[in-house]
């Protein structure tokens, strides 16, 4: 490769980073972007040794078109893989900085590869939704029957694949709409920020929404949280469960006293939860679910 194409490529990785307009225009909402997410998420660079790669990201320089110059960055998709408390986690993260983090058959192509690894691997995928669904101006694709052309799978199918076998959790922290709202519904945990929304775009054009408040009460989002950073911090506590050596191993202090959180009268109503906190490790509950079907406690 000669200078001036690596000139070219240097050049192309640096328009793919987040512009100080994008970054002002999140930060002016109280947000992330899309890049941000990840770096908050993923383990400290600090932490990592010579050899460690921070984030290993696939399809940097896939644009909108396959032009160097093209100002679409990552096609408005950044993936890759990365880790969390020195575990594998693959992230997946919708910018809406680029065409309103639209889907488009280039970055689903990104998405079904992330698929791909976390189903060979086991690895748990991350994927940040916030999006307004396909990309208006792209050619729709022919429905795939018996080949895909995205990979192993479509990305539908293949978040099908991973229930039960990989651990998949959605974020949305702003807006998702057709596709993007389906990645969400498709994954084992969907933990939302409040004010956001889902929605769905009719045939004449106008999108119909949903508070995520309201999704919460029906059991299609599992945590409510206030704002991204505690979804990040969610997100991280959700992946512990199946990372090695989750926790202190330290019994609550409550323990002790866990005899007398039931009282001796059956017909006498007590606090499950207290139970439930004495019973296990101290600071190990998260419990998900809250917001519908009281009569009953789910938690990790």
């Amino acid at each position: 490769m000669d200078s001036q194409q690596l000139t070219q490529l240097h050049d192309a990785r640096a328009r793919s980073l987040d512009r100080p307009q994008d970054l002002e225009a999140a930060h002016a909402l109280g947000r992330l972007t899309a890049r941000e997410r990840i770096e908050l998420l993923l383990d400290d660079q600090s932490t990592l040794g010579p050899d460690d790669a921070w984030f290993i990201e696939y399809g940097q320089l896939a644009g909108e078109t396959s032009h160097l110059d093209d100002e679409a960055r990552s096609d408005g998709l950044v993936a890759g893989l990365g880790r969390v408390d020195g575990q594998p986690v693959l992230v997946a993260s919708y910018d809406v900085a680029v065409r309103d983090g639209t889907q488009t058959d280039r970055n689903l192509r990104k998405l079904a590869r992330l698929l791909y690894l976390a189903n060979r691997h086991r690895w748990p995928i991350v994927i940040f939704v916030d999006g307004e669904g396909a990309r208006p101006d792209t050619p729709a694709m022919l429905p795939p029957v018996v080949v895909y052309s995205r990979g192993t799978w479509d990305v539908y199918e293949g978040l099908a694949e991973l229930s039960g076998w990989a651990p998949t959790i959605a974020v949305i922290s702003g807006r998702a709409v057709d596709g993007n709202a389906g990645i969400a519904m498709l994954c084992d945990c969907v933990i939302a920020t409040t004010g956001s929304f889902l929605g769905a775009r009719l045939g004449d054009g106008r999108v119909v929404t949903q508070r995520v408040e309201d999704l919460a009460a029906d059991g299609s989002v599992d945590l409510l949280v206030a704002d991204e950073q505690q979804a990040i911090a969610s997100v991280a506590d959700y992946l512990a469960y199946w990372g090695d050596g989750f926790g202190t191993g330290e019994p609550s202090p409550s323990l002790a006293g866990i005899a007398s959180l039931i009282p001796d009268d059956r017909r006498q109503a007590y606090d499950v939860r207290r139970v439930i906190e004495a019973l296990v490790d101290d600071q190990s509950v998260l419990e998900l679910g809250s917001t519908w079907g009281p009569s009953m406690i789910t938690a990790f």
